[in-house]
């Protein structure tokens, strides 16, 4: 039985927090160390584009949802709430992700090659640290959110903190995800290789006791601070929401008062449902990812995983960011007539503009 590092092959397919102590450390495959590396230290060519292909299905998914969602929230003027404000953020951040990922394997086609000087150095890193501040932006977008509905639905004639504090919030968030990837930033290393070229890896994972006890602590900071500590208020708020909601008696018909009070309730259902079930989906996405994590950390950074099965925990992760837009897309009949009016444009343009061409082709011809 060898250990067989598996930087070359997967660590640029990480998304998530503190990767580096899987990734980035020797993962021993046993007897199926073959499919991850070659003799030279490389992974083999199809397993890469393995790799690249799912990628790109989750990049063109994540491209077109998000994009979507993003217009319908600009161009309606019904649609300029927080929640949805805070859904475009986190869509922003989706296909941020995706696009970076694909940008990643990409470069591990081409044996990850990079660029030197400066502006090499400073990419390096901010590509490595993309890793851990995406995700972990966009779960704690998911708690702005859990608050907003919390407020929405217990106190609906009080303006939430976040309405009133939303440009400042979207930044704490973003200088928070962005601190938690300090140690990747520092980790990140331009390196120069016999070959004369440039290469952007990760610091090698430290092997002495010692080393290893202070990245263990790292990693199950990590695993507190941005896993379990904003999944504990999503919990706990969208459960007070649910019982706040679903305990209370619909309106009787009427007056149009409680025709109002009815529609409200029906809309702030159909919103909190549309949000759990984006939370339950970031559970099935992440919680095989955090469950290997948590195995490495326990570890020392050494698992024990099929490579197959460890491709597809990762790309998992990567998956959410493609899914996430379809939810909504699902769940709100808001998104799906933003989706349907946008389509109708489109296909207007193309109309008319195969129109205007088919008239210059006829003058032509005259």
């Amino acid at each position: 039985m060898r250990r067989v590092n598996s930087t070359c092959c997967l660590q640029p397919a990480m998304a998530g927090p503190n990767m580096k102590s899987i990734f980035n450390s020797s993962l021993d495959f046993q007897s199926q160390d073959n499919l991850t590396r070659t003799d030279h230290g490389q992974p083999p060519i199809d397993f890469i584009w393995q790799l690249f292909g799912a990628n790109v299905i989750a990049f063109v998914a994540s491209l077109f949802g998000n994009s979507v969602i993003i217009h319908v929230i600009r161009t309606n003027h019904s649609m300029k709430t927080t929640t949805n404000y805070l859904i475009l953020n986190q869509a922003c951040a989706d296909i941020l992700t995706t696009t970076l990922q694909t940008f990643s394997y990409f470069l591990l086609s081409l044996g990850s090659k990079w660029f030197g000087g400066l502006w090499g150095d400073i990419t390096c890193k901010l590509l490595k640290a993309s890793v851990v501040i995406l995700p972990n932006f966009s779960v704690w977008i998911l708690v702005a959110i859990a608050v907003d509905r919390f407020y929405a639905v217990t106190r609906p004639f009080m303006t939430s903190p976040l309405s009133r504090h939303f440009k400042k919030t979207v930044i704490f968030l973003w200088v928070w995800s962005i601190a938690s990837a300090t140690y990747y930033i520092l980790l990140a290393k331009l390196e120069v290789r016999t070959d004369g070229h440039y290469y952007c890896n990760l610091n090698t994972f430290p092997v002495e006791k010692k080393h290893a006890d202070a990245w263990r602590a790292i990693g199950i900071s990590e695993l507190v601070l941005n896993v379990f500590l904003p999944l504990l208020p999503i919990i706990v708020l969208y459960s007070i929401v649910c019982l706040k909601l679903w305990s209370r008696d619909i309106p009787g018909e009427g007056t149009n008062q409680n025709e109002r009070q009815a529609e409200a309730l029906k809309i702030a259902k159909k919103v909190t449902r549309m949000m759990i079930a984006v939370v339950v989906l970031y559970l099935l996405c992440w919680l095989p990812f955090f469950v290997m994590f948590s195995r490495s950390i326990l570890r020392y950074g050494y698992v024990n995983v099929n490579p197959n099965l460890l491709l597809f925990i990762v790309w998992l992760t990567i998956a959410y960011s493609g899914l996430n837009p379809y939810v909504y897309l699902t769940f709100s009949q808001k998104f799906r007539n933003g989706f349907k009016l946008l389509f109708e444009d489109c296909l207007g343009k193309v109309h008319n503009f195969l129109s205007a061409r088919s008239q210059s082709v006829e003058l032509e011809q005259i």
